[in-house]
């Protein structure tokens, strides 16, 4: 027996007795548990598949124009993309107009909640049922708020945890191939999933969700920028025909080439082109100056993967909507191995559960620890913390309009808070809501006249 069939045999019997799945639930409140998740297991699962992936990508070719022989294994095609892609054929958006977000996306999503547990349980083999109740809330939400009408990074974390979950229960490549997972498998679920959103973003109108403007570095993506820059570093193809990172500014190469179908930072600047007119310099003045300043793709794609650390995973807005279960990103402490705290929200009143952290109820001899995860080395989830690059961090900080940072790494947490009293987001039309009069648990507080 090979390794790769040894370890799918332990995550059979691993995942089908020790781990108890749950439906999940709604931790992060406000930034004191927006911290606690800092400290979780869940966000150390995350960080570390992210980081797998982007390995598994790095100086790999892909031509989605010819996937059917590079791809191995495809129950996502059948069971997820495929059926969704077809709802919206059948639910086309209502005529009228509207600044943001059509009204028939609320009926696709009622749709495909019906419909995705049922999928999931046609892809799943029948002992990793138990994992659906999981499973099927991380994939509802990766396509979009069904009340917001909005897509961000938030829904994009979600499809991360999806993917990530399967990859844990071994079912990505099937129980009889002896081949492991591959930067080509990844690059065409990642492909599919980015089409499919694309899509329902320009059918439906969906607003940009919490959108930093000038912050952000796209208003819907970026696990998309890092899988592309990981594909461009120490690439033959792209050395040899000088693709560069100043290579985007060229917009008949990003409109005519076919790099739009074989690199994901491609197909991003490409639908940014699509959707957006004027200067890039102003609506994407980040990439711009990630492209002008930014010599190199592994420096591109160090200085991604810490600004996604940053700027996504810490960020309350942004994994508020990320829940957590008891199996694949539980709320416990990846310190000790306990509860982390827990703080219920009723009306308005906080209550916090201050003996939720005497609670083991994750330890490091746990079967699921030790043969599943390996054990978790601290530094190999902050490898990619050091940007190192100073014009990177200077341009950055420039934006921002906070002091020019004289050192070579970029300090995020000396960076000044956005002034919010000028941002403003659309709740219906000829109303609308600033952000400043919003409190931390997204009500408004502005009284009803």
């Amino acid at each position: 027996m090979n390794h790769t069939q040894e370890q799918k045999n332990n995550n059979d019997a691993i995942i089908s007795t020790a781990t108890q799945f749950s439906e999940p639930v709604k931790k992060i409140f406000d930034q004191q548990t927006t911290q606690y998740f800092q400290h979780s297991v869940a966000i150390k699962r995350l960080q570390q598949y992210i980081d797998k992936y982007v390995e598994l990508v790095r100086g790999v070719d892909f031509d989605y124009q010819h996937i059917e022989h590079l791809v191995t294994y495809d129950p996502l095609e059948t069971y997820i993309f495929n059926p969704l892609n077809k709802l919206i054929d059948e639910t086309p958006p209502i005529k009228g107009p509207r600044r943001f977000g059509n009204l028939a996306c609320r009926d696709w999503h009622d749709k495909i909640n019906k419909d995705i547990t049922c999928l999931l349980r046609k892809m799943l083999p029948e002992n990793f049922h138990n994992a659906i109740i999981e499973l099927d809330y991380y994939l509802k939400n990766s396509f979009g708020s069904k009340e917001r009408l909005d897509y961000g990074t938030g829904h994009e974390l979600s499809f991360l945890a999806f993917i990530s979950g399967l990859d844990m229960l071994g079912v990505l490549v099937p129980t009889s191939s002896d081949q492991p997972l591959t930067g080509q498998d990844i690059l065409y679920m990642f492909t599919r999933y980015y089409q499919l959103v694309q899509r329902l973003i320009l059918t439906y109108n969906l607003e940009p969700a919490g959108s930093h403007g000038v912050w952000g570095l796209d208003d819907h993506f970026h696990i998309s920028y890092i899988l592309g820059a990981s594909q461009f570093v120490g690439n033959y193809n792209a050395l040899s025909n000088g693709i560069t990172p100043r290579s985007i500014l060229d917009i008949a190469l990003v409109r005519n080439s076919t790099l739009k179908y074989k690199n994901l930072y491609f197909a991003g600047i490409a639908f940014i082109d699509e959707v957006k007119s004027g200067p890039f310099e102003e609506h994407s003045p980040i990439l711009y100056d990630i492209c002008k300043n930014v010599g190199s793709w592994e420096k591109v794609l160090r200085g991604l993967m810490k600004m996604y650390m940053v700027e996504v995973l810490t960020k309350f807005p942004v994994v508020q909507h990320f829940w957590f279960g008891t199996g694949f990103f539980p709320w416990v402490d990846y310190r000790n191995g306990k509860s982390l705290p827990n703080v219920e929200y009723d009306g308005d009143s906080v209550t916090v559960d201050s003996t939720a952290n005497d609670k083991n109820i994750y330890n490091n001899s746990n079967p699921m620890t030790t043969a599943v995860f390996p054990s978790l080395d601290s530094q190999q989830y902050h490898q990619h913390s050091r940007i190192g690059e100073t014009e990177l961090a200077s341009k950055y900080n420039r934006l921002l309009s906070s002091p020019t940072n004289k050192s070579n790494t970029l300090n995020y947490t000396s960076m000044p808070p956005p002034s919010i009293s000028k941002i403003t987001r659309v709740t219906s039309p000829g109303h609308s809501t600033s952000i400043a009069n919003v409190d931390r648990f997204g009500r408004n507080t502005v009284p009803k006249k």
